[in-house]
Order: C-alpha cells, then structure tokens, then sequence
C-alpha cells in the first residue's frame, strides 16, 4: 500500500466507484475521503418529476431509474471493466470501511451548498481529486492555497467541454486523457499530464448492443476506469508508485484560455455515428 498525499472528494456513482477501485486495485491509499451526500438529485428531468408527484416519490423513481439502467448493460460493462483486471464486486463496497486514512461525510443540497465550502476551507489537506457529481462553483476553486485535480476525458486545450470521450475518438481517432489543476474556466486549468490510448469496440468481443446502451457503459465503466488509469500512469511514469506520492511535487503546465475548442454534449445522430465507427471487428 502506497500513501496519497489526496483528500478525494467523492459523490457516489458508478464512475466515482470505478475510481475508487482502480486506486484499491493499484495499493494506492488516499489520506481522506470526504462523501459528499447529496439529499437530492439536480437534474432538470428529477425537478420536472418532482413537481408532479413529490420529492419522495421522484427520488424513488429516479432510484429505480439508475438500477435499470446498470443491469441493461450489467454483461457489457462486466466486459469492460475485465480490461481493467475489475469485477462489480470490486464496486460494490462501503465507503467507511474503504482502506482510506479517514473518511468523512458532508450532507448538502449541493456542490454549492454552503456547508460543502465550509467542510472544504477548514480540510488541512488542501489537494483533493474530484470524482464529478456536478460543477465545483469559483468561491471553491478559489480557496487559498487548495489545488482541485481533475481528470478530464480529452487532450487539453485541443478538446473541452462535454461529451469528449466521444469527441476525442471523433476527432483524434482515439480516446485522450489530461489531468490538470481545475479553475473556474472550462476545463482551463494547469496541466499536469495527458495521454492517449488505443480502443476499438468490437460486437465480436463485447456483444451487441444498442448505441444508447454502449454510450451509457462506456462512460459508466470503460471512461472513468480510463482516467484513473491515467492518474495511476501519472505516478508510474514520475518514477513515485513505490514512494509515497505527494501531488504537490508534481509540475504543471499554465494554458492559454484561447487556445483550443470547447465542445458541448455531443447530438445523438453525431454521437451514433462516432459508436458505428467504434464498430469494427
């Protein structure tokens, strides 16, 4: 077991527990997780439902939702996540019992609930990973002396925005990664390292299935197993994985905010084309 000099700020999801399990899996230990307990969904679908049959029945619902969806593609993303040398056991964990150094827990309405900035202006360790859940707001970002890593699905500053794990195979015809030191641009921050990687969805090797189920395991499992692998490559390649990794020895590179293309949520035509063309045996 390795020591992060890392607070990771954690919301609960799929992708946060692929996180969580690749650092597992490498021996890689945070020094604290804070859970970030949302009380409610913030999507505009969840307000919609809410408004017409009550928060205690939307919530239920949205439940229910997120449980569908992951046993639809359950054999698609088993099959992913073996690429990682992972199971959904290895997801299927209790977040106080995670080998971390401390865990604590932050009840909020959400990430610019107030009480979530005050939990993190008093954190004596100011570096922290953000596992996503929604957008870390500027007051945050601009705590003194604290650093927010990131790790974004597209080679900055050439592609940012949303959507860019399918962007990137559009347009660089493979999958990139940059982690970097967020700000309250959009996806501006300092880099601290990127790479790419190959990836070809064959229906041979994952099965058939339809492109809206692909597009949800590929960023449920295949997407975040990706960058923390690119974090993980990070610490192989600085020579540290057998040291304890202290994330404020790493040097940044500062961006030029002009520079590059920010993408938006990529149109479902678009985004069908991109999966056709990952299609191939």
């Amino acid at each position: 077991m390795k020591y992060l000099d890392l607070t990771v700020l954690f919301v609960d999801s799929m992708p946060s527990r692929v996180y969580m399990a690749m650092l597992k899996k490498q021996g890689l230990i945070p020094n604290k997780i804070i859970y970030i307990d949302i009380v409610e969904p913030t999507s505009r679908k969840f307000n919609l439902l809410k408004s017409i049959v009550g928060g205690f029945l939307a919530k239920k619902a949205y439940i229910l939702y997120k449980y569908l969806n992951v046993r639809k593609t359950y054999t698609l993303g088993q099959r992913l996540l073996s690429e990682f040398e992972l199971t959904y056991n290895d997801l299927n964990f209790d977040i106080f019992k995670y080998p971390a150094y401390e865990v604590d827990k932050v009840v909020v309405t959400g990430l610019g609930d107030l009480c979530f900035f005050e939990k993190i202006l008093n954190e004596y360790n100011k570096t922290f990973l953000f596992t996503g859940g929604g957008i870390l707001k500027k007051n945050l970002l601009s705590i003194p002396n604290s650093k927010f890593i990131h790790i974004h699905p597209g080679l900055v500053p050439d592609i940012k925005g949303a959507d860019c794990f399918f962007w990137s195979c559009l347009m660089k015809k493979k999958p990139g990664f940059s982690v970097f030191y967020m700000n309250p641009g959009i996806d501006t921050g300092d880099i601290i390292y990127s790479k790419e990687y190959e990836f070809q969805y064959s229906e041979d090797k994952y099965g058939k299935y339809s492109n809206n189920d692909i597009y949800r395991a590929l960023l449920d499992f295949y997407d975040p197993a990706l960058r923390m692998l690119t974090l993980i490559e990070l610490i192989k390649d600085s020579g540290r994985l057998n040291e304890d990794i202290k994330f404020d020895q790493f040097k940044s590179i500062q961006q030029d905010p002009t520079d590059g293309r920010t993408f938006f949520f990529m149109h479902k035509v678009m985004r069908n084309y991109v999966i056709d063309n990952l299609k191939v045996k």
